[in-house]
């Protein structure tokens, strides 16, 4: 047989298209995407010893194979299940609705007044009554008869006075679809979608394409995620029958990861700390089983003997946080301990992080009046651009999903003092990665940065005496500041690992006397450097997009305008994975949440 197919990448032939694969996999492959147990995605890169490593600090496993280096990760990746990624689903502390119910030996249950149902303490899931025999046999108490359940319904109705419905709940008491309400306690929280005419929510989007095909499709014209909003959501019941409805829940993200990196063994079988805290229900004032009699008397309970608790899953307890003194005001440092920034920064001395903080500024005031005009003149050129662009295009930019376009466009900025400002902080930004860095002010290093940061340093030392700037110069300025966010971040370390999250949390962080600035600072700066990275996001699509057209057709494709238009809007939607696109976990992400949870401490203050 002869060897017809070839490799494009080295000059290998091969006999079969099969073995081409194969190779082109184990050698020519550069990234592959790990699942985590929450169906998050890690991508990882193949290092320049042309192998995988695997992610897990600790661990020797190493190979060439991405197919290999999977089937390690599904055994090994499971000691990262303590870890909370971006969209993992967050669990709701227990407290004013639920009262522990210690009623059965050997299960943990719970009721929760606001949606008139039994939980489980274990699975924190909500258990009707006629499943309560299967749910106890899954946790060891196998002797659970219908008339246990009985009585235990007794004991609820008739001692505590618990209002039991008669039909396992879709929905808590009273709840509006239009409206979300507060989330039921002991319950997990999800990501979800919901539709906007009638409340319908879901988890994924198959089943909202299918809702609005089926009852919305006379005047849903545009397609089903123009009429869904991205949204939190909850179930009373488990399974593939489970009814989700929305909630107002404020995401936390999650704090510094900096206790797990060093993961060697599989003996840790600790809770998280928010399961803990669900766990630690506490008892109803005097209703909660007095002098620890069964339910009722009326059936005896010899039989139901306490059995082994089932082992816990391995999770890993999240770091706790010494106490900090008051700086400022409670709402600053509330925000700085939420967004993970008062974990970054107490991991320094406080000698050292005011030398850092001095270092940041003198460096900023020296170089700043040499590199911010030039700046400006790049903003001042995007934003008289801007306008000249497609709204499809400055909508996309702003989209928060690849599936539903924002309404709302990438606007230029009105007025020159806009301009001034937006541009000072951008020039502060590239003073700090390109020079800040390079002296070791932080410590956080993320590897994957090491080259973005070389290249800033190599443009301050290039363009300094700028005084005509050209296209070709405002381009090299668009790829500089995209890359702040053109990688992923690490999952196993601190959430401030990137230049952009260093700069933000040191830029809120004023010193130990001046403590942390205002939220509405806080808001302010992310607001501008979210703005420098769309705009330059646009424009560097737009060249991306007119040297891919020109590959396609010099490779003799001959394209017609349809599929020309369908590759370059797949082209956009991998160029635009950093802005929005959750399993990328990029810094841009972490702004984003962090810019939330600025706009809440507005408005609690408000209030």
């Amino acid at each position: 047989m002869k060897y017809r197919y070839w490799c494009e990448q080295c000059p290998q032939y091969f006999k079969t298209t099969l073995e081409r694969q194969i190779h082109f996999r184990n050698t020519h492959q550069q990234t592959t995407d790990l699942q985590l147990y929450d169906s998050s995605i890690f991508p990882l890169q193949r290092q320049p010893d042309r192998l995988f490593h695997c992610p897990v600090n600790g661990c020797p496993f190493e190979t060439q194979k991405p197919l290999a280096l999977h089937a390690h990760a599904r055994v090994c990746l499971r000691k990262l299940r303590g870890m909370t990624t971006n969209i993992s689903r967050k669990l709701v502390p227990c407290g004013s609705q639920v009262f522990a119910i210690d009623a059965i030996p050997g299960l943990k249950l719970a009721w929760n007044k606001y949606a008139r149902i039994l939980i489980c303490k274990d699975c924190h899931v909500g258990i009707p009554f006629e499943d309560l025999p299967v749910h106890a046999k899954r946790h060891g108490v196998v002797d659970l008869k219908e008339a246990d359940v009985e009585a235990l319904i007794d004991y609820l109705d008739q001692d505590l006075k618990v209002d039991t419905p008669v039909l396992f709940p879709n929905l808590p008491r009273g709840y509006n679809l239009q409206q979300p309400g507060e989330p039921v306690q002991g319950l997990f929280v999800r990501h979800g979608l919901t539709c906007d005419h009638d409340g319908f929510a879901c988890i994924n989007q198959q089943s909202m394409k299918d809702h609005c095909d089926a009852i919305h499709s006379d005047y849903v014209r545009r397609g089903w995620p123009v009429s869904t909003s991205k949204i939190f959501c909850q179930t009373l019941s488990s399974g593939k029958h489970a009814v989700y409805f929305g909630v107002r829940y404020r995401h936390q993200p999650s704090g510094s990861l900096a206790g797990y990196q060093d993961i060697t063994s599989d003996e840790s079988e600790q809770r998280s700390e928010e399961e803990n805290q669900a766990s630690a229900i506490p008892p109803e004032t005097a209703q909660a089983n007095p002098s620890n009699r069964p339910p009722g008397d009326k059936t005896p309970r010899s039989k139901l003997q306490p059995s082994n608790e089932p082992a816990d899953t391995r999770r890993f307890p999240a770091p706790s946080q010494p106490d900090t003194p008051v700086h400022k005001t409670t709402s600053s440092i509330s925000l700085a301990k939420s967004t993970g920034i008062l974990a970054y920064i107490e991991s320094y001395t406080e000698k050292r992080i005011n030398k850092h903080l001095a270092f940041v500024k003198l460096v900023t005031n020296r170089f700043q009046p040499a590199f911010q005009p030039l700046i400006q003149k790049w903003l001042e050129n995007r934003t008289q651009k801007l306008g000249s662009l497609s709204l499809t295009l400055r909508r996309a930019v702003l989209s928060v999903s690849t599936q539903i376009e924002s309404c709302e466009v990438l606007d230029p900025l009105e007025g020159e003092s806009s301009v001034a400002k937006y541009s000072t902080t951008l020039t502060q930004l590239l003073l700090f990665a390109g020079r800040c860095r390079k002296q070791h002010v932080v410590g956080n290093e993320n590897l994957e940065q090491a080259a973005h940061a070389e290249l800033v340093a190599i443009f301050l030392n290039t363009y300094r005496s700028a005084r005509s700037p050209t296209e070709a110069l405002f381009k090299s300025i668009d790829k500089l500041v995209i890359g702040f966010i053109l990688f992923s971040n690490q999952f196993h370390r601190p959430q401030v690992q990137s230049p952009l999250e260093e700069f933000i949390a040191l830029s809120f962080y004023k010193g130990s006397h001046d403590g942390y600035d205002s939220a509405l600072k806080f808001v302010n700066t992310l607001t501008k450097i979210q703005y420098c990275i769309q705009i330059a996001m646009v424009f560097s699509f737009c060249t991306e997009a007119s040297i891919f057209e020109t590959y396609l057709k010099s490779k003799s494709l001959n394209p017609s305008q349809s599929q020309m238009k369908e590759s370059l809007k797949k082209h956009r939607l991998r160029f635009f994975r950093p802005l929005h696109n959750n399993d990328f976990n990029s810094p841009f992400i972490t702004l984003r949440d962090w810019k939330q949870l600025g706009l809440n401490a507005l408005e609690e203050a408000r209030k």
